[in-house]
């Protein structure tokens, strides 16, 4: 207990039965310790050093205790003073810290740092992106594997193109899927009449919005989109996403024309759904992966099972793998 105020063991020891006795030589000291002479008389010099013993008045040889209320009270306000000056260097040297990493910051280009905002429902979403599509400069580039309604089920705009200047490109990558939705159709339609650029694909990587190669905005749960989103910084991770944007891009066709070419046995959509069945997915998993209602997904389903003569998913995939169904370049 008194060893944060620097007494060591012995002398604690010895303390304690001054405490009982208040007076005592160092032969006594020996016998109730039950230890050599030169131990006793080491810990008392200790006791002596740091006064909280002095010589008897009364009893030659002896010494006797000074109050603890002044002796340890001295050592405390002693050790206090320290710690305090400690802190103070703390202090200073955290200040010094601060400085060395702003100055650290400023040598340093700002792309390379990584940065990550969360934002809390559709409307901190779409203010925070229609801020950045008014600043962007050279592209605004839009995986939406689904589209965004507000509370009275209408349509909220993917890219609000009237917020871009004229200098920015737009590109944009939905489902298949999208061709099945009248309205969702005629607003793609209107962007590509204001200049973005369309096409779909049958399966997509989650929503993501990229600004300028620099920023990008994606859900925080790709299952519930609308609930939240993060915004990313850093030219690290935003190089990665951008890769991965521009893959799915050589991979889709402008909209409309994703439907079955004359020499391939099935259509996008199909090849699609025999992937995701050969990874052990759900129909209902299926069906949201590719924008379809549960139904529709599983029609298809049964559909490729019949035509692969399959009891079972597993047995569907292995079949489509030997004829050569599978997509090596898809993501």
């Amino acid at each position: 207990m008194l060893a944060d105020l620097g007494l060591g063991t012995d002398a604690e020891a010895v303390y304690q039965q001054l405490l009982k006795h208040l007076v005592a030589t160092e032969v006594d000291i020996s016998s109730q310790l039950k230890w050599s002479p030169q131990r006793a008389n080491a810990a008392l010099e200790e006791l002596v050093r740091l006064s909280l013993v002095r010589p008897s008045l009364e009893a030659p040889g002896a010494m006797r205790l000074i109050h603890p209320e002044i002796g340890l009270g001295v050592l405390l306000q002693s050790r206090e003073a320290d710690l305090l000056e400690r802190q103070r260097a703390m202090a200073d040297t955290r200040a010094a810290i601060s400085q060395m990493v702003v100055e650290y910051g400023e040598t340093r280009p700002h792309s390379d740092w990584v940065r990550v905002q969360a934002l809390t429902g559709l409307d901190a979403i779409y203010a925070y992106s229609e801020r950045l599509s008014q600043t962007a400069v050279s592209e605004v580039a839009v995986v939406a594997p689904s589209v965004f309604r507000g509370p009275e089920g209408r349509i909220v705009e993917t890219v609000d193109t009237s917020l871009l200047s004229s200098d920015v490109a737009a590109r944009c990558i939905f489902l298949d899927s999208l061709v099945n939705d009248a309205e969702s159709t005629s607003r793609a339609c209107t962007l590509i009449e204001a200049g973005a650029q369309i096409r779909t694909a049958p399966c997509l990587p989650p929503r993501m919005t990229i600004y300028d190669r620099t920023t990008a905005i994606l859900d925080l749960d790709p299952e519930c989109p609308g609930v939240g989103a993060l915004v990313l910084t850093g030219t690290a991770p935003l190089a990665a996403l951008h890769a991965l944007f521009e893959n799915v891009w050589r991979q889709a066709s402008p909209l409309g024309e994703g439907e079955q070419e004359p020499d391939e046995e099935l259509t996008r959509q199909e090849r699609v759904v025999t992937e995701l069945l050969a990874a052990g997915y759900t129909d209902e998993v299926v069906a949201r992966k590719l924008g379809i209602s549960v139904r529709t997904a599983r029609r298809i389903v049964a559909f490729l099972m019949k035509r692969l003569c399959a009891s079972s998913r597993f047995q569907a995939g292995v079949r489509a793998a030997e004829r050569g169904w599978f997509s090596p370049n898809r993501v």
